[in-house]
């Protein structure tokens, strides 16, 4: 009898690169019928708490180190570790781990029990998007059987699933708000992180629009940290402008509200950050408002951008008009394909 292999998948970061190891990970399950431990933070524990793909999840706070007694418990044949540094590389080394996949840098190089992306496919494995990368290291633990298989999973299974709890918070809350018929059309105006991005203000302006459109309904979805400098700038937007139909959703530490919220959008319309990401795992039309150097690592499944050229603290309010008329005509090409809620 073929013994079931023991892989683990250290990964520890961001709501967008988290979202995108999804597929590595499902592929895992469907390639080599392992059991599939995850080793994360709070964050992807919780984004895959009701995924039947992986077997099981810790949340190891970003510290491998001090978790080395739980990851030698598993026994593991392998083990990926996406983001290859001597903080995270060295404790591993020290693991019951028999192989660890990892990219290709000297101290793993260094080290018999490490394998990495061979030399032909480094440029390749550089080069590729924060989805397709962890799928390299996936390959190396057998090439033939990857490249016999990969071409038959139907990666797009690889959803975040959420719980009864969560469709039944959200639904009550939809009852209140959108009739049958409506769309709801998400409009995410924040991103800490990312260096291009509109004003709240033209966000505020592009919600009015999507308002003036049939059956359209502008949804805005904020969480503690930007909840009172939203609500100044609403408040200041609708001295001169009403926005009747606007509906404003305040998540809480839970991801899980937003994904099945998002689940029952017709569109999300983001800049480059983990919402979007959140939107194209659950198949949900895109428009990404991007700076062009973003496109080759985060790229959505849709690929419909609109791009965003200057630094947030730099763009005039000619540059965002011309990106809301841009974002508008897409979002007006994409409802007549998209059947009524």
């Amino acid at each position: 009898m073929t013994k079931t292999l023991k892989i683990g998948f250290i990964y520890f970061h961001g709501l967008g690169d988290n979202i995108l190891t999804f597929e590595s990970l499902y592929a895992l399950k469907m390639i080599y019928h392992c059991e599939l431990f995850v080793f994360g933070n709070a964050l992807f524990k919780n984004l895959l708490a009701h995924c039947d793909f992986v077997d099981e999840v810790y949340d190891i706070q970003n510290d491998i180190r001090s978790h080395l007694d739980l990851i030698n418990s598993c026994n593991l044949d392998y083990i990926i570790l996406p983001k290859c540094t001597k903080i995270y590389l060295t404790p591993l080394l020290q693991s019951n781990v028999l192989k660890i996949l990892t990219p290709t840098k000297i101290p793993a190089l260094l080290s018999k029990k490490c394998k990495t992306p061979s030399i032909f496919s480094f440029l390749r494995y550089r080069n590729a998007s924060m989805r397709e990368k962890p799928l390299f290291l996936v390959r190396l633990i057998n090439p033939k059987l990857f490249d016999s298989h990969i071409s038959k999973i139907v990666l797009s299974q690889a959803k975040i699933c959420t719980s009864i709890t969560h469709q039944n918070k959200i639904s009550n809350f939809l009852q209140k708000s959108v009739k049958e018929g409506d769309h709801l059309i998400l409009i995410n105006p924040f991103a800490i992180t990312s260096s291009h991005n509109l004003s709240i203000e033209a966000y505020l302006k592009l919600a009015h629009y999507v308002s003036t459109l049939p059956s359209c309904i502008p949804l805005i979805v904020t969480y503690s940290k930007v909840t009172q400098e939203f609500d100044e700038a609403l408040k200041h937007f609708q001295q001169h402008t009403k926005l009747h139909s606007l509906i404003i959703f305040e998540n809480d530490e839970d991801i899980l509200n937003l994904a099945e919220l998002i689940f029952h959008t017709t569109c999300v319309i983001s800049p480059s950050t983990g919402i979007i990401h959140l939107a194209s795992n659950l198949s949900i039309p895109t428009i990404g408002l991007y700076p062009k150097t973003h496109i080759p690592q985060w790229e959505t499944k849709d690929k419909r951008y609109v791009f965003i050229k200057s630094p947030k603290d730099q763009i005039t309010p000619k540059e965002e008009e011309e990106i809301l008329d841009q974002t508008m005509a897409l979002l007006k090409s994409i409802l007549p394909s998209i059947p009524y809620l």
